[in-house]
């Protein structure tokens, strides 16, 4: 039988995962990318080295439903939400696998992924403000 100590001491130190606490976290701002060639290409072809510029700034994000790896990933529709400061929210339920993806890159095509279901958590809301300047946006996740 575990002490009431050895558990009340476990709870103190991991809230998050002992209640399915809040997890909060911020996109990276950048994303570090390297030269890519080509690997496979038809008959009669060349490809090309494409070159991507060394730093992707975070363009936005969003969830996905099923393993990260899958391509294309299942992306999950959420609801938007207005909010206060110039950010825009959309909200998404949690429910089996799910992950939380940033976006880099004008387009988005580059993303990447975390984890976020378990721990009683039931939804997650993906807040980005995108400033005026030509700064990059600031994307913000917090899961509940």
């Amino acid at each position: 039988m575990r002490s009431p100590v050895l558990i009340i001491a476990i709870i103190a130190l991991f809230p998050a995962v002992a209640f399915g606490g809040e997890l909060r976290f911020q996109c990276p701002e950048r994303y570090l990318s390297r030269v890519i060639e080509l690997a496979e290409v038809p008959q009669g072809w060349q490809g090309a080295t494409a070159t991507i510029r060394p730093e992707l700034l975070v363009s936005g994000g969003g969830m996905v439903g099923g393993p990260a790896k899958l391509y294309p990933p299942a992306e999950l529709r959420g609801s938007d939400v207005k909010a206060k400061g110039g950010w825009s929210e959309t909200r998404y339920p949690i429910g089996g696998e799910s992950w939380v993806y940033c976006a880099y890159g004008q387009g988005g095509e580059i993303q990447l992924f975390r984890r976020v279901d378990g721990d009683g958590r039931r939804e997650c809301v993906v807040r980005t403000l995108r400033p005026k300047s030509p700064a990059s946006p600031i994307v913000e996740v917090v899961c509940r």
